[in-house]
């Protein structure tokens, strides 16, 4: 996919290159440009979220990790218990 996304946008900056060379006002190029900027805009939202969710996998990790270690502890000092 990102591939696809990067030429896409190489394909926008190519038209917009192009069609300067014409008319330097043409209002296409700054369609081109600001679809550019929403395109790379929306790739840094989708970056920080995948970060985002990372993040959130690896502190639920850590926690179940703990949850396990006291669970584990709990259960050998449970095993060291006298019977009544």
């Amino acid at each position: 996919k990102a591939s696809n996304t990067k030429a896409l946008i190489e394909k926008l900056k190519s038209i917009a290159k192009n069609v300067a060379l014409e008319d330097p006002k043409h209002p296409l190029i700054n369609m081109c440009d600001d679809t550019v900027k929403k395109i790379v805009k929306e790739l840094n939202n989708s970056e920080t979220k995948i970060k985002s969710v990372e993040n959130e996998i690896k502190s639920t990790s850590e926690y179940q990790m703990l949850v396990n270690k006291c669970i584990e502890e709990f259960r050998q000092k449970f095993q060291k218990l006298p019977y009544y």
